[in-house]
């Protein structure tokens, strides 16, 4: 069982709650080992105690101890125990234990003071598997003294007389046989060597026996440790002299059965983690090695990217020089058709006044062709007129023959004025005929003229869109060519980093590779360990 814990001096037993039936066993190799200060708080606590207690190391440590005590166990027997220690000696029961949720155990407990520098500092509690019977009579021996049955069995160390007793008596002997002959008659002289020489033997043999049996048993003691057996009884019963070294001895056992089981389950954990250690570091061996591979790949591909962007690069620049040509070509097309613009205005300028000279044109030729009816008329009525005169002047007979001659002049003058006006109304009207014409043509030419200046019209805006958009491929390429040797600067310290990496995985290997060495040299260890402390495992 534990140590003392401070409820010990007088305060109320702690009541630990909730409690179950379930049990749990003990490893009977793996004892359960905790230490404590002289109030109970435990200062530390081997992982076998951990595990069974439910408790976590940090949880434990600092704690009183009285922290695993189950409500069955009865005051009664922590107060001996206390008692026990209280006299320096160590105290040895079967005690029942409470795990974090509400579970027991049974264990075997020695109980024993720590010195250093002759000073008591605190107490060592070793416990271990009770076999079946321990528990049955534990359990019925509990419930009894829990219900104030019986009284607890006390805790008693049988000592014989002392070896300074004995040998004082041995000593003394002699002095009264001489006395008790002084004072006796001659008869009584005779008594008293008698009594002397039968008394002589047994006070030697009795020092003897006070003596030898407990120095013999102290050697077996030793001698047994010393084999590897740890799990024997061992008779304190003694000489006060020899009931020191007895008990130290029984301490010392129990001790040592603690330290080796404690060192035999961390060297076989220590071998178990240094497998997995080096079942680790191969992984990781193998890791290296894929990502160095990967590293070598990845240092290619940035290569070949960097090769890329510098192409690319060269592409852009070039891209963006034949942007800036093709602007300037743009913009040459672009003032090209401004001037055709200006152009094309003029004409529909000039045609516009053209058409109004033309359509000035056509109102004279229709004044000349008004001037010409009337001229036809005039000459109608000219010629009317000399027939007239020429019918008088043939009534006139030869008075009137010369005015005939002049009216038949007249008449032929009419005829020839009438045919001219024909003619001249028929070439007014070709004209009139050939200006609509021309109106019509010039017209349709104005119409075609302003589609063309709409056409260049969008031609212009088309063009100002390509010379953006030629700009913009321009700044666009110069960013690109900007940012591709940025990139491939980038990409170049990328590479130069990758390398570094690649020397560090080469580092990282060679260090893993090493800590393989070591990781194997360690459960070499580990086994080396176990091999020395086996011939142990078997009294544990």
């Amino acid at each position: 069982m534990a140590p003392p814990c401070p409820n010990l001096e007088g305060a109320p037993m702690r009541n630990n709650q909730p409690i179950t039936d379930q049990e749990h066993h003990l490893d009977p190799k793996c004892p359960l080992v905790s230490l404590t200060d002289l109030k109970g708080v435990i200062l530390h606590a081997n992982q076998s105690f951990v595990e069974i207690s439910g408790y976590r190391q940090d949880e434990l440590l600092g704690q009183p101890h009285n922290l695993i005590r189950h409500p069955d166990m009865p005051a009664e027997a922590f107060e001996d125990m206390w008692r026990t220690l209280k006299a320096d000696l160590p105290w040895r029961g079967i005690v029942k234990n409470r795990c974090k949720n509400g579970d027991f155990y049974w264990v075997e407990a020695y109980v024993t003071p720590l010195i250093e520098d002759g000073r008591k500092v605190g107490y060592m509690s070793v416990r271990t598997r009770p076999t079946p019977r321990q528990i049955t009579e534990a359990n019925a021996l509990y419930q009894a003294v829990n219900h104030r049955s019986i009284r607890f069995p006390a805790t008693r160390y049988r000592r014989d007389t002392s070896v300074t007793a004995r040998l004082a008596l041995m000593a003394l002997l002699p002095a009264l046989c001489f006395g008790a002959a002084l004072c006796l008659g001659d008869h009584g002289r005779w008594l008293a060597a008698g009594a002397g020489v039968l008394a002589a033997p047994a006070l030697g043999l009795w020092t003897w026996l006070g003596i030898v049996p407990p120095m013999k048993r102290s050697g077996e003691a030793l001698l047994k440790i010393a084999s590897g057996d740890l799990r024997f009884e061992l008779d304190t019963r003694a000489s006060s002299e020899f009931f020191r070294l007895l008990i130290g001895i029984q301490s010392m056992k129990v001790g040592l059965r603690a330290v080796f089981a404690d060192i035999l389950s961390i060297a076989g954990h220590v071998e178990s983690q240094s497998h997995a250690l080096n079942d680790q570091v191969d992984m990781a061996n193998q890791r290296i090695h894929l990502g160095a591979d990967s590293v070598r790949t990845m240092a290619a591909a940035i290569e070949q990217l960097t090769e890329s962007v510098s192409e690319i690069s060269l592409a852009t620049q070039s891209s963006a020089g034949q942007a800036t040509l093709t602007a300037e070509k743009v913009s040459q097309g672009l003032g090209q058709i401004v001037d055709t613009q200006t152009a094309s205005l003029g004409v529909v300028s000039r045609m516009d006044s053209a058409q109004q000279l033309i359509t000035e044109l056509k109102s004279e030729v229709a004044s000349i062709q008004n001037l010409a009816e009337i001229i036809k008329e005039i000459a109608d009525q000219t010629n009317l007129l000399a027939l007239n005169a020429a019918i008088e002047a043939a009534r006139a007979g030869e008075t009137g023959r010369g005015f005939a001659v002049v009216a038949d002049e007249v008449r032929k003058l009419a005829e020839r004025t009438s045919s001219s006006t024909v003619e001249i109304t028929a070439t007014v009207e070709r004209i009139g005929t050939c200006t609509a014409n021309t109106l019509s043509a010039m017209a349709m030419a104005a119409g075609e003229v302003q589609i063309s200046h709409s056409l260049m019209n969008e031609s212009r805006e088309t063009y100002d869109a390509i010379q953006r958009s030629a700009d913009g491929i321009q700044s666009s390429s110069r960013n690109i060519a900007a940012m591709l040797q940025q990139q491939e600067h980038s990409s170049s310290e990328v590479a130069g980093k990758i390398e570094e990496i690649s020397q560090l995985v080469e580092q990282n290997s060679s260090s893993v590779e090493s800590i393989h060495k070591a990781a194997r040299q360690l459960g070499h260890t580990a086994q080396q360990l176990h091999a020395m402390t086996s011939r142990f495992e078997h009294s544990l």
